[in-house]
């Protein structure tokens, strides 16, 4: 009887704990398909032709890429598409992107991906450690256990992505503001 009434009781409890919403662990968007960080969107631009949001694309890249040490690696006015490499340094760490943004007529397109992280040597001292920083990509870090200092960084990585990707928006809309009230 003692049995019965246990199996009885694990059943239920195993009911309720179903119906609890899923943990979030990552506060960067994943894919669920690659389970990668992917930051994605078509983001309308009213009443403009795709040359002139290239030559906004362009002329953000130019403001953009002292801030966030970027280097373009594709240009493409054909087809309206945009490639660059970034990097934030925060401290001793830095958080390396690339960023495609392709444009149309009345809309563009940006996907941020390939986020790495790199953590310098003496971060991780011990016994296998090497002289060089350690360059990973950031699911590393996201899929490990969730801890407050890891929680943190990844918060920090993805504000200053959504920063990049809000004066990114902004220059594509064409509203006059300046690069430093934009980061």
């Amino acid at each position: 009887m003692k049995a019965y009434l246990f199996f009885l009781l694990m059943l239920l409890g195993s009911a309720a704990s179903a119906q609890e919403a899923p943990f979030n662990f990552s506060p960067l968007p994943l894919n669920t398909t690659t389970n990668r960080a992917v930051y994605t969107a078509v983001m309308p631009v009213a009443d403009t032709t795709k040359d002139q949001l290239f030559t906004r694309a362009k002329q953000w890249v130019s403001r953009v890429a002292p801030h966030y040490k970027a280097s373009v690696s594709h240009i493409d006015p054909e087809t309206g598409a945009l490639h660059l490499r970034g990097s934030i340094k925060k401290g001793q760490e830095s958080f390396g992107f690339r960023l495609a943004v392709a444009v149309e007529d009345g809309s563009y397109t940006y996907q941020l991906d390939n986020i790495t992280h790199t953590q310098p040597q003496n971060a991780r001292e011990g016994k296998y450690s090497s002289p060089d920083p350690r360059t990973t990509p950031i699911e590393a870090l996201v899929y490990t256990r969730p801890r407050k200092s890891r929680d943190k960084k990844l918060l920090q990585v993805d504000t200053h992505l959504r920063a990049v990707l809000s004066s990114l928006d902004v220059a594509m809309q064409g509203k006059p503001t300046s690069l430093t009230t934009q980061l």
